[in-house]
């Protein structure tokens, strides 16, 4: 996967920080990386972009992969073992001061490693993990009102004293 073709998105319209993603080395949060990682990350925010998802959940997601590779210390993608991606999971969970951080980090590390493995027909090394679980501190979503004038939040009814 090469970085090239895809030079011409600039940094508003896929969230990235330097003028285009054959420069991504200058990205502070990415100048450190090996080209194979870098060359991963350009096309999976190039496909989070033409999938619709918005500037700050790409930025998200190119951020908590970034992490796991420079922890991982290796040179692709395809040479994280299952082994150093748990290793990397248990030891975030212990970093963050809130479980629901540790579940946003997994479900932005989940979604690169489901697509990357796709993509390179290879395993995916965090398939079968559980997500962290939440401790309910994040805001739980928007509430509603649905016809009939019954408050809901995701689709679901609130209890009569939740709203």
């Amino acid at each position: 996967m090469s970085a090239e073709p895809y030079s011409r998105y600039d940094e508003d319209h896929l969230g990235i920080t330097s003028s285009s993603l054959t420069n991504l080395r200058k990205d502070a949060e990415l100048n450190d990386l090996p080209q194979a990682w870098l060359d991963a990350i350009a096309f999976f925010v190039l496909c989070q972009d033409s999938s619709g998802k918005s500037i700050r959940t790409v930025r998200n997601r190119r951020g908590a992969i970034a992490a796991m590779a420079r922890a991982t210390g290796t040179e692709s993608p395809a040479d994280v073992t299952r082994q150093a991606a748990v290793t990397y999971i248990a030891a975030d969970r212990k970093r963050r001061k809130t479980a629901d951080g540790a579940a946003s980090h997994f479900k932005c590390l989940s979604s690169f490693w489901s697509w990357w493995s796709a993509e390179e027909n290879l395993p995916n090394p965090i398939a079968g993990l559980p997500r962290p679980k939440t401790d309910g501190n994040s805001h739980p979503g928007p509430v509603r009102r649905a016809a009939g004038g019954r408050l809901r939040r995701h689709g679901r009814p609130l209890d009569a004293g939740a709203a």
